[in-house]
């Protein structure tokens, strides 16, 4: 596996204060005067944040390993897959085993003639990241107040959106893998704060602001 990636002294900033703003210790705007940039920016950061953790501050040619600690991975990988069935210890010889041996055996169990010669791949029409497929997703009603509930989780539509669900609207709750929740309505994704009780209603302008 590659090493953790280092971040300079601006991406440790940026990756402190928007963990302030997870654990609620700051709010968004106030996030966005600390780091000296525009809300609409802080917004884009704090997104790039939960979708993507500290790497989310990385520049995207910084996020990607060498070949070579890919190469590493692999190699370690055959060894362990292969070393404790038929004692290979070298990494070589277990690539070759799996190569020539393991996986034409396993082709030749289970694969099956296509019913069409024809190639029935489609190339996507939209950008699709593999963590919106691999989810769970739930489609609750959005209450009175905005408020989606969600395994006792509340979870309060901020008012900023250009499409808001109208209340008892249905909406879609995208629960990733690692256990980070997106809200989405007619394929947008919402932003919102989740609250740990109901707001009375003279405290709804402001949560929902």
């Amino acid at each position: 596996m590659p090493g953790k990636l280092a971040m300079g002294q601006k991406e440790l900033i940026r990756a402190k204060v928007m963990e302030q703003v997870v654990q609620k210790e700051l709010l968004l705007k106030e996030a966005a005067v600390k780091l000296k940039v525009s809300y609409r920016q802080a917004k884009r950061i704090y997104r790039r944040y939960l979708e993507e953790g500290d790497e989310g501050f990385l520049h995207r040619n910084q996020r990607k390993a060498s070949g070579r600690a890919y190469d590493v991975g692999i190699r370690k990988a055959a060894v362990a897959a292969c070393g404790t069935t038929i004692g290979i210890e070298a990494a070589e010889d277990a690539i070759r085993y799996l190569r020539e041996v393991y996986l034409p055996k396993i082709n030749e169990k289970f694969a099956k003639a296509a019913a069409q010669p024809q190639d029935a791949h489609v190339p996507l029409t939209t950008p699709t990241s593999l963590e919106d497929i691999l989810c769970y997703e739930t489609p609750p009603v959005v209450s009175n107040d905005y408020v989606v509930s969600y395994k006792r989780r509340l979870l309060q539509i901020t008012r900023t959106a250009r499409v808001l669900p109208k209340p008892r609207s249905q909406v879609t709750v995208r629960e990733l893998l690692d256990g980070r929740i997106k809200l989405l309505y007619q394929n947008t994704q919402l932003e919102y704060v989740e609250l740990e009780q109901l707001p009375h209603k003279e405290e709804l302008a402001t949560c929902s602001a």
